[in-house]
């Protein structure tokens, strides 16, 4: 998957639901998604960590996760794959 499709991501919709699971709960909106990432970042950082790069702190932490799927004998190109796919498959259509 080319990385320059994110390049062209509607706005974040915090209201929008989309399965890429085939599990169908509509209470799972992109706000949630996000908010769940956010305290988990703010409980491995710390809130005051999180604040100060927010950036930083979610890039060391999708790498972190990318060691995790090495470790654990994953196809780390497959993982980024379909964890893009979903993301855009939940963020919405692409613009323009």
């Amino acid at each position: 998957m080319n990385l320059t499709l994110l390049r062209s991501l509607p706005p974040h919709d915090p209201a929008r639901y989309q399965t890429t699971d085939g599990l169908d709960k509509p209470d799972r909106t992109n706000s949630l998604r996000a908010e769940e990432a956010k305290s988990a970042l703010i409980a491995i950082h710390g809130l005051s960590s999180y604040e100060q790069d927010t950036d930083c702190s979610i890039t060391d932490q999708i790498t972190n996760l990318l060691h995790l799927a090495h470790a654990e004998g994953h196809e780390v190109w497959q993982t980024m794959e379909t964890a893009l796919q979903n993301f855009l498959a939940e963020a919405g259509e692409m613009k323009g």
